[in-house]
């Protein structure tokens, strides 16, 4: 068993530099809105919201808003009746216990499909993995399915650029939808895209407490927020489809973000490990 001695830190805690202490207050507000309709003004909506309940927005706040929301907004539904399932659909829809129509919806907007569990197919869209390619029949009107923006960057920009214009202040906004994690009970939230701040920071080459270079970690700024916003969003007919999140100190750009918050199969943990169980 080792001593006490081998156990104690090469450096004494007290005496490694600290950096001055940053206290913040998080904090995050549901923006509850009337039913969003296809081809509604989103961000003017989100804006009548915001100031219906009295919240002034700041300089550097960031509004969350959800997926469905946006694609439901720009018209992006898929109908469901009139779609003839192929073959492959049949079979993974027997296989997985899923409407063949939703199963063809399904792989027209994967990249990939990796198999899946009764009820859900493991896909790829836009280099995430996700449950169904990220379609939703949940909070669809009857016989559609909702898919995720066509081009989330852009439509993250554009919202951005209106409720700055909207709201005088000079915000940030993320499109966020719920997912799953491997072995993990439960839904969180993840950003699908960023404007206005980097959704990644890179932890590499900083020291921890005791000294040691880090090698590999970056943490996931806008998908901790996603969460965060989650909490008031909510997932079921709370019409929240939005969120107000304040007191956090983000590095401020004047650009968006997508795909460049993911990265290779090959960078993967799971996908590299996992991937010959699918072939």
């Amino acid at each position: 068993m080792p001593s006490p001695k081998a156990l104690k830190p090469k450096r004494d805690i007290n005496q490694l530099p600290r950096k001055k202490a940053v206290f913040f207050l998080l904090s995050v507000y549901p923006i509850k809105t009337e039913v969003i309709k296809p081809n509604t003004d989103l961000a003017k909506t989100i804006a009548d919201s915001l100031y219906a309940a009295n919240l002034t927005p700041r300089d550097g706040d960031v509004i969350a808003i959800s997926a469905k929301v946006v694609s439901f907004s720009e018209g992006n539904l898929i109908r469901l009746e009139g779609i003839r399932p192929s073959s492959l659909a049949y079979s993974l829809a027997n296989k997985y216990s899923l409407p063949p129509e939703f199963v063809e919806a399904i792989l027209a907007e994967a990249d990939e499909v990796l198999g899946g569990v009764s009820g859900a197919l493991l896909t790829i869209k836009n280099n995430i993995i996700v449950a169904n390619a990220g379609l939703d029949l949940s909070n669809a009107p009857p016989g559609y399915a909702i898919p995720w923006p066509k081009d989330p960057k852009s439509s993250c920009e554009k919202l951005r650029k209106k409720l700055r214009e909207l709201l005088k202040a000079d915000i940030c906004t993320m499109i966020t939808d719920s997912k799953v994690h491997p072995l993990r009970l439960g839904s969180t939230s993840i950003a699908l895209a960023v404007s206005g701040f980097q959704p990644v920071e890179d932890l590499r080459g900083s020291q921890d407490l005791f000294g040691k270079t880090i090698k590999i970690k970056r943490m996931a700024l806008a998908d901790a927020l996603a969460c965060a916003a989650q909490l008031v969003m909510g997932e079921a007919r709370e019409s929240c489809p939005a969120a107000l999140i304040r007191g956090i100190s983000l590095k401020r750009v004047n650009s968006s973000f997508s795909t460049e918050m993911t990265i290779s199969k090959d960078e993967c943990l799971y996908l590299k490990n996992l991937k010959p169980s699918f072939d």
